[in-house]
């Protein structure tokens, strides 16, 4: 299979931020799997994931990751295929100054 999964960086590890997530599903023969929806996973802790959309007649979807947890994220695709795709990199967040007293 074709597959792949990629996604927008750089975030922040704020829970808000999301990264944009693209699969592709698409057969053998680089044909598009149409009305499929995958399902992914990221490295490290933190993550909080989006349920993806069907995929297209172009067999694409797109999903969200936003994370609490700073670091570099390995992008899986579980379902319908396994495969391992790009990194994401999501920055941990400097918390806000204390006055002084």
């Amino acid at each position: 299979a074709n597959s792949y999964i990629s996604g927008t960086t750089p975030h922040s590890a704020d829970g808000v931020d999301a990264s944009t997530i693209t699969i592709g599903l698409f057969d053998a023969f680089m044909n598009p799997t149409m009305g499929a929806v995958p399902t992914f996973t990221a490295t490290g802790g933190g993550n909080v994931y989006s349920t993806c959309s069907q995929t297209s007649f172009t067999g694409l979807a797109t999903c969200q990751l936003r994370s609490t947890v700073g670091g570099s994220k390995t992008l899986s695709i579980e379902t319908p295929v396994v495969r391992t795709g790009s990194v994401v990199t999501f920055s941990a967040v400097v918390g806000a100054p204390v006055a002084a007293n």
